[in-house]
């Protein structure tokens, strides 16, 4: 079983190209243990705080309607709040498929950015555990984030908004296990 292929329960072409993606990271003799991206949900916990705002502002402007001095019309304001609530939203989507948790038989990677990409890697032998954090938002979606403790103490990088994470926990646990 290739818990990159079924992981996540993705269609067989979706995870063909996570592997395409995650295979093109590689040295010699590396081979991948498990590649995810991020939960769906991290689309809206991203794009959280701009909607909240720009809902805000639909708000204020519909109760303002009407009342002298307000220059801004009903459906003016809708549409800027839809059109600025459609932008963060394709941002936020676009950061997610630019983010890919990788999880080799050396070390674990997170690639993440849109125009300057930023790859976080960290040998598995330097890991003295992986920690999952789940947070009251989290837990009724059956979300997590992992953490990585390094043998000096230090948490160094994060998977965030990963479906199942105690299940992901461990397999990197497994691999951590493994590599020593």
């Amino acid at each position: 079983m290739s818990p990159m292929a079924d992981g996540a329960n993705l269609p067989a072409a979706a995870a063909d190209a996570k592997a395409v993606q995650a295979e093109q990271l590689l040295g010699s003799g590396e081979v991948v243990i498990l590649a995810l991206r991020p939960s769906g949900w991290f689309i809206l916990f991203v794009s959280f705080p701009v909607l909240l705002v720009f809902s805000l502002l639909l708000a204020a402007a519909l109760i303002t309607e009407g009342l002298p001095g307000v220059p801004i019309s009903r459906d003016v304001a809708i549409s800027i709040c839809l059109l600025a609530a459609g932008l963060r939203l394709a941002v936020a989507l676009a950061q997610w498929t630019s983010r890919l948790y990788v999880l080799t038989n050396l070390r674990v990677l997170r690639v993440r950015g849109l125009l300057r990409v930023d790859v976080f890697q960290l040998p598995l032998k330097k890991i003295a555990q992986a920690q999952v954090l789940v947070t009251v938002l989290d837990r009724p979606l059956g979300l997590g984030s992992l953490f990585f403790q390094t043998t000096e103490g230090r948490h160094e990088g994060d998977w965030t908004c990963l479906s199942r994470p105690l299940e992901v926990q461990q397999i990197v646990q497994d691999a951590i296990r493994r590599a020593r």
